[in-house]
């Protein structure tokens, strides 16, 4: 589930970070990466949980947008994990 708002304001605050979108239903992502990339963030997608952490990893994201039930382990759990492995 996400929530989708007017990301116009977004643009003037935009410094570049890339965005990486998790789910595993094109439709939604389809819609999520138009979204972000009408409002200037690049973005890349993965569709399962571990591809999402792995990339995670490579320290090129800044921002995780995770569906729910992504995959085997839903979006919150790699979240957490993320949170975990690199605490701010």
């Amino acid at each position: 589930m996400y929530v989708l708002a007017n990301v116009a304001p977004l643009r003037a605050k935009n410094t570049g970070r890339r965005v990486l979108v998790l789910d595993d239903n094109a439709v939604s992502c389809n819609v999520v990466l138009t979204i972000l990339g009408d409002a200037g963030y690049p973005t890349d997608m993965r569709a399962s949980s571990e591809e999402a952490y792995d990339a995670l990893a490579t320290g090129q994201y800044r921002v995780l947008v995770a569906d729910q039930h992504a995959g085997p382990i839903d979006g919150l759990v790699v979240a957490r994990k993320v949170q975990e492995s690199y605490p701010s």
